[in-house]
């Protein structure tokens, strides 16, 4: 049986949004992650993840209210315009970020970046730490 040009876009539709939510959803999940993984000294590095769309985020603030800037990438993620190949970036570009992910925190074991995707099912293979 053949299908109508207008029931295979509603397929692709469909299947594009499925895509897209599940994106929004496992970055959520990474979000919250790494941002509960990060240690906290004074709060600024727990601060300083940025969520981007197609190019990271390269800024950082002085911040260290966590929860705030958490509640605001949180609505990024979810209402940002997406499709299928959208990349969302989050990044933490303070000077430190390296060292603590390579162990240099007594608060947060080494790679934990890497332990909250493999968490989140999130793959960072092309991405950098």
């Amino acid at each position: 049986m053949a299908y109508s040009n207008e029931r295979e876009l509603d397929i692709e539709d469909e299947l594009n949004n499925y895509v897209t939510d599940a994106m929004r959803s496992a970055g959520l999940d990474f979000l919250r992650l790494i941002t509960f993984a990060s240690p906290v000294d004074t709060g600024r590095f727990r601060s300083n993840w940025t969520v981007g769309f197609n190019s990271p985020d390269s800024s950082t603030t002085g911040a260290v209210n966590f929860s705030a800037v958490l509640a605001k990438n949180e609505a990024e993620v979810k209402f940002n315009p997406i499709n299928v190949n959208s990349v969302i970036w989050f990044s933490n570009n303070l000077p430190y970020a390296v060292p603590l992910n390579s162990g240099t925190s007594k608060q947060a074991p080494r790679f934990f970046v890497e332990a909250a995707a493999r968490r989140a099912e999130v793959n960072i293979n092309s991405g950098t730490l």
